[in-house]
């Protein structure tokens, strides 16, 4: 029978397209995004989730990670980490899900945590910088201020003199890693009775929609024989 036929060869098909498929597999590591703490308009400095992503995967956090899975595998460039990456925030949160994606499990949980911990040192380099620069800022504000005269100078150096002393005593918390990748990391691909069963429903229905065609006859036709 032709649906026999059919359903059988969309079963080979998708048993070959599993055997010809490369394995692989995904790793995910969450991190919850720290409070970088007092800015130099002693403004909250709370995170921007779509913009932390975008600093999770930007080249500077791609080039560290790379440069950090050369160890221990060689044929790592920071194009292939890029491909290979992906980063959502979690709703309602200061959580980032990190994942990472190759053809073997040990390079998947090495890449999850390599872009993590590439990204938590980025973002602690720049505010460490910011930090820097705000105080050099204020700074040279208060020595403009000390060789002027006039009203309220003296309520302005208080308030400059303050704001320098929170950042003095400031120490960014870029975040940390609150679920590293596991052990075994998941098979992103179908497996074979994924395929194969996949084949087999649309051979079926391949199958079906021939025996119908054969069997249903134009107007003024006899309807032609099934075996």
């Amino acid at each position: 029978c032709r649906a026999s036929t059919a359903a059988l060869a969309g079963l080979a098909l998708g048993l070959v397209g599993a055997a010809l498929a490369p394995e692989r597999f995904a790793a995910t590591t969450s991190v919850v995004v720290g409070d970088l703490g007092v800015s130099a308009s002693s403004a909250s400095s709370d995170p921007s989730l779509p913009t932390e992503a975008a600093l999770a995967t930007s080249s500077r956090v791609v080039e560290m990670a790379a440069a950090s899975m050369t160890a221990q595998h060689p044929a790592v460039t920071a194009r292939a980490v890029a491909r290979s990456a992906s980063v959502s925030p979690e709703a309602d949160s200061h959580v980032l899900r990190i994942r990472y994606v190759a053809g073997r499990a040990d390079e998947a949980r090495h890449g999850a945590t390599a872009l993590a911990a590439a990204y938590l040192e980025t973002r602690r380099q720049d505010a460490t910088d910011d930090v820097v620069a705000a105080r050099r800022r204020l700074e040279e504000r208060i020595r403009e201020l000390q060789h002027r005269r006039g009203p309220g100078r003296g309520v302005q150096l208080e308030e400059l003199g303050r704001r320098l002393a929170d950042l003095a005593t400031a120490d960014p918390d870029p975040g940390q890693v609150v679920v590293p990748p596991g052990q075994e990391a998941e098979r992103s691909t179908p497996g074979v009775l994924a395929l194969g069963a996949g084949g087999l429903v649309l051979g079926t229905l391949l199958g079906a929609t021939l025996v119908l065609t054969r069997t249903r006859a134009p107007d003024g036709a006899q309807p032609l024989p099934t075996r």
